[in-house]
């Protein structure tokens, strides 16, 4: 499974960055030295990714393209990876600013999905993570009231076949965190809270948390900061982000991770520290 970069966290983070072959973000330098052909789709795919990670979207766009096009040749029409591929070339274009090309291409990726559904398990799967996607590429583009619908879609889909993927299904984590981030962002806070909650209760599965979860719990204090609940509530939620992020710093990471984490921690304020 692929699930894709959807948006940016803290300091450039991707949220739900998790790729092929692992849970570690590849960066630029791939090719032969790594196990991949150097005019094969992996290599396109993770030069993609690399390049996406920094922020060059231009470069990132031809990687992709590429990937799409050797994607496309590949006799197994409607491949997962395939869907994948195209979904994430409207990101780019949208992160790019052109948004009518984006819009143009994730409805088309969409309408493919809706119209062929694959066969195997894996086809509600691929559909929600679109329908996810698609609603990033609208609001990206100031879509909100269809990115507001996709999202429901795409969350409201992964709770009616969570006995197929599971409460902490990382892609289903995603959708709802995006949802959150959504409603927050047009200030229906209470519904925010709703899916707040929920993605922290199934990322309250991951022990030790991982940086989704970190990221999930400090938005969620921000919002009964914003909600302007009581002090002690707000203060628990905040505390636990930072025995989340100590928890996490305790072990070898990168330094994307410790810089991100870091950041989280260094953004919670001092008051909510203090009883």
């Amino acid at each position: 499974m692929i699930t894709n970069y959807v948006f940016f966290g803290l300091v450039g983070k991707p949220i739900s960055a998790s790729v092929p072959g692992g849970s570690e973000i590849p960066n630029t330098h791939v090719g032969p030295e790594a196990g991949w052909e150097a005019n094969g789709v992996e290599y396109a795919h993770h030069k993609w990714i690399g390049h996406f990670k920094k922020r060059e979207f231009e470069e990132a766009l031809e990687w992709n393209k590429k990937a799409c096009e050797i994607r496309s040749n590949d006799p197994r029409s409607g491949h997962p990876d395939t869907i994948a591929e195209k979904r994430s070339r409207a990101l780019i274009l949208a992160y790019l600013g052109k948004y009518d090309d984006a819009i143009s291409d994730i409805s088309q990726t969409l309408d493919e999905c809706e119209a062929k559904p694959f066969s195997n398990a894996q086809g509600s799967e691929i559909l929600f993570e679109t329908m996810d996607e698609a609603s990033t590429v609208h609001k990206l583009a100031g879509r909100y009231v269809l990115a507001d619908v996709l999202s429901e879609k795409a969350c409201t889909g992964y709770e009616a076949h969570k006995e197929k993927f599971g409460v902490t299904h990382p892609a289903a984590l995603s959708a709802m965190l995006r949802r959150a981030m959504l409603l927050k962002d047009r200030k229906k806070l209470q519904s925010a809270k709703e899916w707040f909650d929920k993605a922290y209760i199934c990322q309250k599965e991951s022990d030790p948390p991982d940086f989704d979860g970190i990221f999930t719990m400090y938005q969620r204090a921000r919002l009964f900061e914003e909600l302007k609940l009581d002090k002690s509530s707000i203060v628990d939620a905040f505390t636990e982000v930072k025995e989340a992020c100590d928890q996490f710093l305790e072990k070898p990471l990168g330094d994307e991770d410790e810089q991100n984490v870091s950041a989280i921690l260094d953004l919670i304020p001092p008051w909510a520290l203090v009883r």
